[in-house]
């Protein structure tokens, strides 16, 4: 089965380095193609712009199109069964809220990493260990 999404995220972020594992754990199908953005793997995406995924999580959905922040993350847990992850962040009333709110947790990830990891970034694969 070819990969639906393909996720491009910050490896070094321990939050997102979680979620992205507790996403693949219930990627039975391998319906989920990860990307760490500080990884060798990016020299195959070289349309993705480094600067953007720094800021948002990128993705690329089957049909090849760009998706952004939290449509990517609530296709991503839809895929694997579990839409309601992400589903009220995607409701009309809700939906500008939650990407404001997706915004700053991105820019402040490190931070909000370190208050709820104690570990604010990993580096040479620490996260990995865990």
């Amino acid at each position: 089965m070819m990969s639906q999404i393909t996720i491009f995220f910050d490896g070094r972020c321990p939050l997102c380095f979680r979620e992205m594992c507790a996403l693949k754990q219930h990627d039975v199908h391998n319906f989920i193609t990860l990307i760490d953005i500080h990884s060798e793997a990016m020299d195959a995406y070289p349309e993705i712009d480094a600067e953007e995924a720094r800021r948002i999580l990128l993705a690329y959905n089957s049909q090849g199109e760009l998706i952004r922040g939290l449509d990517a993350l609530h296709l991503a847990w839809s895929l694997v069964g579990r839409p309601w992850i992400y589903a009220m962040t995607r409701w009309p009333v809700i939906r500008p809220l939650a990407n404001y709110g997706y915004l700053l947790f991105a820019r402040h990830r490190y931070t909000l990493s370190r208050w709820l990891t104690g570990q604010s970034c990993c580096d040479n694969d620490q996260c990995r260990r865990r």
